[in-house]
């Protein structure tokens, strides 16, 4: 048995056999080398309380020969073979686990909290993602009462606090204690470049709607997403202000609050979430209809997977991060989110960046949507364009001839016409050239400068 399992349940036996845990905080210091910096006894009892479910009353007696009286020793060949007469075979049957050795053990939620659960379930990794979001939410609603100072990345549109730090290591410390084989990557964390060597991996936004957070308004959430394959699979959105705990596994369905989502809405008047900050700058002097502005992007997702929206589209690039957590929740709805030309959207990407706005939503929502952008000619952005893409068709022939080839090429169009051009060399993040309307060109800017960092911009060209 490994240290970090016997560790953990060692912890489990003591928390439920209700020993004094703080009272044998020496016996289980020589075990708990796993447990992130600064947490105590009680608070992973807390944790453990949090993501495994509670005894239930005694079982009755079972007289079968697997969990009978005098008869646990026996192991099944197969989980089919634990047979489902009571509460506590039914248990046995789901937490299955087959180990080396020929001592095999059904070690339950332990286990699966260590990684050991199949890939079709997903049931402890959303329990884990789950109480660290609400865990991190009540971290964010301290801050918030005791004040903070806000600090900006990129710009004046690129805030950080001391709580969306605080909350990142929270949860990538309790992942990576409770799942050590799986990748992370964080938006306030250095970017681990092994995570492109793993499967499976984490994407964490601790705070998404920091603008939100900081200035007091409650549009904001945790977002928390697993990525297996480069396809989000689960997703936890936690809007603490409300209490509202949105969560999902591709192919399980989506919930809020721990009930099942209400069926999505079936038109004509859909209701259509869209950025407060494109809305203000921009999509207010459009006649689209519908449309309801918010802050967070996941919490926007989160919202449709739960019926209280019905699409959503940006003419502004995202991360991963804002993304995944939210994109996995809508499509276990039955809803999907893809880049605005239409192509699919793959996570744990080496430059974990969405080079181009987004559109996504429940299907016939989103289909109507799709037609109302292309007749209103509402903008995008795309960042990095490629001669392979369908973006590099706006570009004039001499324009296409002269950049091919080009990492810093970056455009904003509409279906097909050119707003704005700016070529900057990444390495240096010197403009090369900057091109088209100047209302255009500056939004164009904006995104590329919280890609890049500041950039040199030259004298506009008409």
């Amino acid at each position: 048995m490994g240290r970090h399992t016997a560790s953990l349940i060692l912890l489990f036996d003591l928390h439920r056999a209700a020993m004094p845990v703080e009272g044998n905080l020496d016996r289980l210091a020589r075990r708990l080398e796993w447990v992130p910096d600064g947490w105590t006894a009680a608070r992973v009892v807390r944790w453990f309380d949090a993501v495994t479910p509670p005894p239930g009353p005694p079982a009755p007696p079972c007289t079968s020969r697997v969990c009978g009286t005098g008869a646990r020793s026996a192991r099944p060949a197969t989980p089919a073979a634990i047979p489902a007469s009571c509460r506590t075979c039914a248990r046995r049957r789901r937490s299955w686990v087959p180990r080396p050795g020929g001592r095999d053990r059904l070690l339950g939620g332990m286990t699966a909290m260590l990684g050991g659960m199949t890939a079709s379930h997903f049931s402890q990794e959303l329990s884990v993602a789950a109480a660290l979001a609400r865990e991190a939410g009540a971290l964010l609603l301290a801050h918030l009462r005791a004040g903070f100072t806000v600090e900006h990345k990129t710009g004046a549109d690129d805030p950080v606090t001391v709580a969306d730090r605080e909350a990142s290591a929270l949860i990538m410390a309790a992942l990576a204690a409770a799942f050590p084989d799986d990748g992370l990557l964080s938006e306030e964390e250095t970017d681990d470049r092994a995570r492109l060597n793993h499967d499976r991996v984490w994407i964490v936004d601790p705070i998404d709607g920091t603008r939100e957070y900081s200035t007091g308004l409650p549009d904001y959430c945790v977002s928390i997403g697993l990525a297996v394959g480069g396809q989000p699979v689960l997703g936890v959105v936690y809007a603490p202000e409300t209490e509202e705990l949105f969560t999902g596994v591709v192919g399980q369905g989506a919930f809020l609050n721990g009930q099942p989502v209400a069926a999505p809405g079936s038109g004509p008047d859909w209701r259509v979430a869209v950025s407060d900050t494109e809305h203000s700058r921009e999509l207010h002097a459009t006649p689209l209809s519908g449309m309801k502005p918010s802050g967070s992007i996941a919490l926007k997702l989160a919202r449709i997977a739960a019926a209280q929206a019905d699409a959503t589209f940006t003419m502004s690039p995202r991360s991963e991060w804002d993304i995944a957590a939210g994109h996995a929740l809508l499509r276990a709805a039955g809803g999907d989110l893809t880049r605005r030309d239409g192509r699919a959207i793959t996570y744990n990407q080496p430059r974990p960046h969405v080079e181009q706005g987004l559109i996504g939503g429940q299907p016939g929502a989103t289909a109507w949507l799709a037609g109302q952008v292309r007749a209103l000619r509402l903008p995008t952005a795309h960042l990095g364009v490629q001669a392979h893409e369908p973006a590099w068709a706006a570009l004039s022939p001499a324009d296409r001839t002269e950049l091919q080839g080009h990492p810093g090429v970056s455009i904003r169009h509409t279906d097909g016409h050119l707003l704005a051009l700016l070529v900057v060399n990444p390495d240096t993040r010197q403009v090369q050239r900057a091109e088209g309307d100047a209302f255009h060109l500056d939004r164009l800017t904006r995104d590329v400068t919280r890609a890049l960092g500041t950039v040199a911009l030259g004298t506009v060209q008409p």
